[in-house]
């Protein structure tokens, strides 16, 4: 039999349908009566096959050519095959191979750019894909990629630059940066103290910085000419921190650490949420745009992780609630909209993203 990256993509597709593993091409729903695990896994496999027929480009590697958004597709993958390794692995393979290996090559042979937080979207990415794989080159990867990060460290105000520019100080990418240092401080033991020493750094820039408000969500970056916290919230700010600290925990045992992200997520549920406690991304009233459209997901996936590494059942209750609404309220057969609620909106690539997010988390945390 012929390996599947070898074959043309609509022939890839038509073999995940008829083989029934992977990210199939089915319409076999499991039974209401099924477990709620694999009911969200069903869900996920639906959202996860409109979103790669549609949008998937295996020449660039890259869903609808987008840079920062294509490698949390990735981490939403390997989560998915993470809770059924035998079932998906071989086809995920597909993704993490032609992604990973087509996307450097469109990049030049590197996932280096002008913005240090679309470095670390992809550092994150290629170290879910080694946690799932074992594979040595893609753990090899990201630390190149954060080899590259390093030289955003020591902004104006302290913390890490946004982009090479040196205009903004972004709480995502400080965030960004702690996260993998912390990831690859756990995963390269033989590196572990020069991962964590940065990490640290970077972490007691963060909790001193003012970035986390009053409401205990975080804001979005840091004014250069006053150092003073600045920006929208947005939901992915409060998001990829709880993975941050609790890789930083795991790292060095400080409980303070864990602390801190449980209250950061206890702040999102109350305060970035609707009436009914479905999550919204309260500081952008008007449509979301590509970018804003990811950005729920973001949250609800390192919610997800943080659960893994701490349980609280007000996490699963929240995880499932929105994974609920979504395929209650809003959805087209596998297509899911931008306002978990059924607000109507405008419909973007990253909406199912985000989606596919909420529905892989509800399925982690569920039995």
């Amino acid at each position: 039999m012929f390996a599947l990256h070898t074959l043309p993509f609509a022939l890839v597709l038509f073999l995940q349908a008829s083989l029934s593993y992977s990210l199939p091409l089915t319409t076999n729903y499991i039974s209401a009566e099924a477990v709620t695990r694999q009911t969200y896994i069903n869900n996920a496999l639906i959202t996860a096959n409109a979103l790669n027929a549609r949008w998937f480009d295996r020449t660039t590697g890259l869903w609808d050519n987008m840079w920062w958004q294509s490698p949390n597709f990735l981490c939403t993958i390997a989560d998915l095959t993470d809770l059924a390794p035998d079932r998906f692995m071989d086809i995920s393979k597909y993704y993490f191979e032609t992604s990973v290996d087509r996307a450097r090559a469109f990049n030049g042979g590197n996932f280096h750019n002008e913005y240090y937080d679309d470095e670390g979207w992809w550092a994150m990415a290629l170290i879910r894909i080694y946690d799932v794989t074992k594979k040595e080159r893609y753990l090899d990867a990201a630390k190149r990629t954060f080899d590259d990060m390093k030289t955003g460290r020591n902004a104006v105000c302290g913390g890490h630059w946004w982009s090479k520019e040196h205009t903004y100080i972004a709480s995502i990418a400080n965030e960004l940066f702690l996260n993998v240092a912390a990831a690859l401080g756990n995963r390269a033991p033989e590196k572990k103290d020069y991962y964590r020493d940065m990490a640290i750094e970077n972490a007691h820039w963060f909790l001193d910085s003012g970035l986390i408000n009053s409401n205990n969500t975080v804001s979005d970056g840091v004014d250069i000419n006053t150092c003073e916290p600045t920006g929208t919230v947005f939901t992915y700010n409060s998001g990829v921190i709880l993975s941050a600290f609790a890789e930083l925990h795991k790292l060095t045992s400080d409980s303070k650490y864990l602390e801190t992200a449980h209250r950061i997520a206890e702040g999102a549920m109350a305060h970035l949420v609707d009436s009914d406690g479905i999550l919204t991304e309260i500081g952008w009233p008007e449509d979301l745009d590509t970018t804003r459209a990811m950005f729920k997901g973001v949250f609800v996936r390192n919610l997800k992780y943080l659960h893994a590494a701490s349980p609280r059942e007000e996490y699963v209750v929240f995880l499932q609630k929105n994974a609920d609404a979504i395929w209650a309220r809003d959805r087209e057969g596998g297509f899911i909209g931008p306002n978990w609620q059924g607000v109507e909106g405008k419909h973007y690539y990253s909406n199912k993203g985000s989606g596919f997010d909420a529905l892989v988390a509800a399925a982690a945390v569920s039995a």
